[in-house]
């Protein structure tokens, strides 16, 4: 009991921004556990009622996959900053302990508005986890992995960046926007918030990536330099 009183209190704690010690080493399973298990039942309400939503997606099965992709991809990518005390698993239990926040798209906005009132509520939803996430990521790159704000900043965004241009590419931002807002029905010809949303994402990824590959080559560049050592003094 006292391990989830822990486990419960760290979560909470980091979530407000509060500084923690987390006990990976003892309860690090309980840590991914419990995150892992949030994930999970967001996953469940993100697809709940969703009419073309496939059975492993009703089942939450892709959120919890999320978590250990995202993990995966921040770990290749901050990687070559050179971050201290970088690990597969620590990251891994970073990203299930901000699973907590998605719970916000398991809220049943559809029973309470329309469906075109619903939509913009789960957008709304999902613009403040997303700048919730990253701000949680952005405070553990620059507490826990020690790097700079602007190392964490240019090796945050260099994924999200490369990975908009991808589906700009492909033309499938609406969709996969409409996915983790967990609306049924997403209009775009008819929600201008919508549209709006998918063209500010779209000039982001196409504008803003080149610049965010660019610096995120000077960094890594930065951060691989050889060390100069002082020459030793001659003593008299």
């Amino acid at each position: 009991m006292n391990s989830l009183v822990t486990v419960f209190r760290d979560e909470l704690r980091m979530l407000l921004f509060r500084p923690i010690q987390p006990r990976i080493r003892e309860y690090g399973w309980l840590y991914l556990l419990v995150g892992l298990l949030c994930a999970w039942a967001a996953g469940i309400g993100r697809y709940w009622g969703h009419p073309r939503a496939e059975l492993w997606q009703r089942l939450g099965g892709g959120s919890v996959l999320y978590c250990f992709v995202l993990a995966l991809v921040l770990y290749l990518f901050m990687l070559p900053l050179r971050p201290r005390n970088w690990n597969y698993l620590n990251v891994l239990i970073f990203v299930s302990m901000t699973a907590p926040p998605a719970l916000l798209y398991a809220l049943p906005t559809e029973m309470v508005f329309n469906m075109e009132a619903a939509q913009r509520v789960n957008l709304v939803f999902l613009g403040i986890v997303s700048a919730w996430r990253v701000a949680l990521l952005l405070r553990f790159l620059t507490r826990a992995a020690g790097l700079s704000i602007l190392a964490s900043i240019i090796g945050a965004f260099t994924p999200m960046l490369l990975i908009l241009t991808v589906l700009s590419y492909f033309n499938v931002i609406p969709l996969v926007t409409q996915g983790m807002a967990g609306n049924s029905h997403f209009n775009d010809a008819r929600d201008d918030q919508a549209t709006l949303l998918v063209a500010m994402l779209t000039f982001l990824a196409w504008y803003g990536a080149p610049l965010v590959l660019i610096s995120y080559a000077f960094l890594v560049a930065h951060a691989w330099r050889p060390v100069k050592t002082p020459p030793p003094q001659e003593s008299d």
